[in-house]
């Protein structure tokens, strides 16, 4: 499952993140450039070939130079494409959450979400408001006001807490 779309078909000839081309690929590992926004260990990509989502891929290790990740059941090989809707490799993610986000109502808790994001790179604020990129939508949305009026005078993406949990915690 996606969230915004598929990324585009690459060649065969090497590997590629949704920015751009990836260094090298050893059997289930590959290796990404470190970028002004570090990989860090724990992260976890999307891995496309074609048009077809593979599985996902966990940061194993990152040093100054490179990071190295492991597939979860899947091989990674040359010509695919690695993504993540929560990190961009030329600044952090700006991420507000916005709604509830309760045992029953959601997968983690606020507190829970902040720190995962907060970890895997992102800049967490507590409300919408210009320049935040992305904003992670808890429960009982449908009767603020508020969050409808900003959903269509800012520009920001969306995404359901569920959605970005899949990045953040490996599956049991």
């Amino acid at each position: 499952m996606v969230v915004h779309g598929k990324p585009a078909a690459r060649e065969e000839d090497s590997l590629y993140w949704s920015m751009g081309q990836v260094g090298w690929v050893s059997g289930n590992t590959f290796g990404l450039p470190q970028a002004r926004n570090p990989i860090r260990t724990g992260q976890r990509f999307e891995v496309w070939r074609g048009d077809d989502f593979v599985g996902m891929a966990e940061v194993a290790s990152a040093n100054g130079s490179r990071a190295s990740c492991r597939g979860e059941s899947i091989e990674v090989k040359k010509g695919d494409v690695i993504l993540s809707h929560l990190w961009r490799p030329d600044r952090r993610l700006r991420v507000a959450l916005h709604g509830t986000f309760e045992p029953g109502d959601a997968v983690m808790t606020r507190e829970q979400l902040t720190r995962a994001l907060k970890a895997y790179g992102c800049e967490v604020w507590d409300r919408v408001m210009p320049g935040i990129d992305l904003v992670i939508l808890g429960a009982n949305l449908l009767s603020d006001k508020w969050y409808r009026r900003a959903r269509s005078d800012l520009r920001f993406e969306t995404m359901r807490d569920d959605d970005a949990v899949r990045y953040l915690v490996p599956p049991k």
